[in-house]
C-alpha cells in the first residue's frame, strides 16, 4: 500500500500591537492506507435575479445591459459572463472583477437576434453553479 499525504493547514488571527495579523502554518502528514483523500471546499453561491434589458440607437447599435443580485458569497472576486446566440451553446464573453458588481454591457450584439445569457460566481479557481438565464431580443435598426 502506498502511503496517502495530507496537508494540514492552520490560520491565526491575533492582534499585535492594536494591529491585525494573521499567522499562517501548515505542514505535511503521512496517512497510511489506499484510495483518495477526502477534499473539502468551500462553495461559491450563485450570483441571482439576472436580467437583460435592451438599447437602441437608431441606424447605429444595440446593446445589451446585464443586472443580477450579487452572490451572498462575501468572499467572491468577480464574475464569468456566458451568452448564447438562440438555442446554441453558450460561450464566455467577459469576466468581472470585484464579488459587488452587479451590472455589465454587452455591445456586441447585432440587431434582430435572441440572445440567452448565464453567469458564474468566481472565487480564485473556483466557480458557482449557473445563475438563472436572461433571454432577450434586440430590436432591427430602425429599433423596432
Amino acid at each position: 500500500m502506498q502511503p496517502r499525504h495530507r496537508l494540514a493547514a492552520l490560520t491565526t488571527i491575533v492582534v499585535l500591537g492594536g494591529l491585525l495579523a494573521a499567522i499562517a502554518s501548515a505542514s505535511w502528514s503521512t496517512q497510511a492506507g489506499a484510495g483518495p483523500l477526502a477534499v473539502s471546499a468551500g462553495t461559491v453561491d450563485p450570483p441571482s435575479g439576472l436580467a437583460a434589458a435592451r438599447n437602441c440607437v437608431r441606424n447605429a447599435h444595440n446593446w445589451v445591459r446585464l443586472t443580477w443580485t450579487a452572490t451572498p458569497s462575501g468572499f467572491a472576486d468577480g464574475y464569468q459572463i456566458f451568452r448564447a446566440l438562440g438555442a446554441g451553446t453558450p460561450v464566455s464573453i467577459a469576466t468581472i472583477s470585484g464579488g459587488g458588481a452587479v451590472t455589465y454591457t454587452d455591445k456586441s450584439v447585432n440587431a434582430s437576434r435572441t440572445y440567452s445569457y448565464t453567469i458564474q460566481a468566481t472565487y480564485l479557481g473556483w466557480r458557482s453553479t449557473l445563475s438563472n438565464a436572461a433571454t432577450i431580443t434586440t430590436p432591427n435598426n430602425r429599433c423596432q
